[in-house]
C-alpha cells in the first residue's frame, strides 16, 4: 500500500517534465495546493510573494487566485500549521501553510514536504522570470507603454471578444506634430523626454484597461472599448471622441508650469479614430481607416482629431 509520503514523492519525482515556460505563477500554486491536498489529506494554501509590478498593476484582480503577501517571515511549525518559505537562490517567492489536525502532528514528516517545495520554488522561479521577460517584451523601453507588438496583438483580441460579446470599439492614433523638425532644433534628449510627458499624459487621461501602446517614433495607438453598450448603441459611442479630445487640450497644457515652457509650448497631437462595427470590420480595415484620418488631421494643419465616421467628407476630400 502506497503511504502519503510515498505518493507525496512520486509527485516530487515528476515535478522536472513539468515546462514553467506554459504554467503562470497562480498555476503552479493551484498545483502544489492540490498535491498537497490530494497526498496527505490535508488543508493547504498558497500566498504568493508581492513583487513591484504586480502591485503597480493589480495585484489581486481575481479574489480566487492566490493571495499576495511580501515575504519576511521565516520557516514556522506550530501544532495547528506549517509554513514553509518558498525561496529560491534567495528569492522569496512565496509561502505554503499546511493545516494540521490536532493529533496529526507526526503523520506527517516536514522532511518530504520540504523536498516538494524546494522542488516547487525553482519551477516557481522560472515561470516568475518567463513571465517578466513575457512582459519585457511586450513594452516600449523609452515610455513604459506597450509596443508595436502589444499593440497588435490586443488589436486582434478586441476584435474577436468585439465580435462575440457585441461591444464597440476604438482605435486611436496619434502624431506628436513636426516631431522630426523639434529633434533637429532641440536634440534628441529634448525629443525622448517629450515622449515621455506624453505617455505619461496618456496614462492619466485614460483608463487603466484601455490599451495604450507607443507603436513606433512619435506614434501612439489606443485601443478603447465601451463593453456598456453591449450592441445596443445604433451610433458609434461618443467615449473615444471624449477622450481624445481631452488629451489634445492637455497636450497643449504641458508647457504650462514647466521650467522649460518655452520648449514644451512647441508640442502639439494630430489624431485618427476610426470605431467597430461602424468604420470597419477586420483590425486591418479599422487601422486604414484611423489612419487616413490622422492623414486627413495632418493635412488640414495639425493639432485636431479627425474621426473616420464623423468626418468622413473632410478625410475624403483631403486624402484625394
Amino acid at each position: 500500500m502506497i503511504t502519503s509520503h510515498e505518493a507525496l514523492q512520486a509527485r516530487v519525482a515528476v515535478l522536472g517534465e513539468l515546462n514553467s515556460a506554459e504554467l503562470n505563477a497562480p498555476r503552479l500554486a493551484e498545483i502544489l495546493t492540490s498535491w498537497v491536498q490530494e497526498s496527505l489529506g490535508l488543508s493547504a494554501e498558497v500566498q504568493l510573494a508581492e513583487t513591484p509590478t504586480e502591485n503597480d498593476r493589480n495585484p489581486n484582480p481575481d479574489e480566487s487566485a492566490p493571495r499576495l503577501v511580501r515575504m519576511t517571515d521565516e520557516p514556522e511549525m506550530t501544532a495547528t500549521h506549517w509554513r514553509f518559505p518558498l525561496v529560491y537562490r534567495g528569492r522569496k517567492l512565496g509561502r505554503l501553510t499546511i493545516a494540521v489536525p490536532p493529533g496529526n502532528e507526526d503523520a506527517v514528516r516536514p522532511t518530504v514536504v520540504q523536498d516538494l517545495v524546494n522542488e516547487f520554488s525553482r519551477l516557481l522561479d522560472q515561470a516568475r522570470r518567463f513571465e517578466l521577460a513575457h512582459e519585457e517584451a511586450l513594452k516600449d523601453e523609452l515610455t513604459g507603454l506597450g509596443n508595436r507588438r502589444m499593440f497588435e496583438r490586443s488589436l486582434r483580441t478586441y476584435i474577436e471578444s468585439a465580435r462575440d460579446q457585441g461591444f464597440p470599439f476604438s482605435v486611436l492614433l496619434f502624431d506628436v506634430d513636426h516631431f522630426k523638425k523639434f529633434n533637429d532644433t532641440w536634440g534628441h534628449e529634448a525629443g525622448d523626454r517629450v515622449l515621455r510627458l506624453i505617455a505619461d499624459l496618456m496614462k492619466r487621461v485614460f483608463r487603466t484597461d484601455d490599451v495604450v501602446c507607443r507603436i513606433g517614433g512619435e506614434e501612439f495607438a489606443v485601443l478603447l472599448c465601451d463593453q456598456r453598450a453591449q450592441g445596443r448603441e445604433t451610433t458609434p459611442p461618443r467615449e473615444a471622441r471624449a477622450f481624445g479630445e481631452r488629451l489634445q487640450r492637455e497636450a497643449e497644457r504641458l508647457s504650462e508650469g514647466a521650467n522649460d515652457g518655452d520648449l514644451l509650448a512647441k508640442v502639439s497631437l494630430s489624431g485618427g479614430v476610426a470605431t467597430f462595427p461602424w468604420d470597419a470590420q477586420s483590425p486591418e480595415e479599422l487601422l486604414r481607416e484611423a489612419d487616413n484620418a490622422l492623414y486627413a488631421a495632418k493635412r488640414a494643419g495639425r493639432n485636431r482629431i479627425y474621426f473616420a465616421g464623423d468626418d468622413a467628407d473632410i478625410i475624403a476630400t483631403l486624402a484625394g
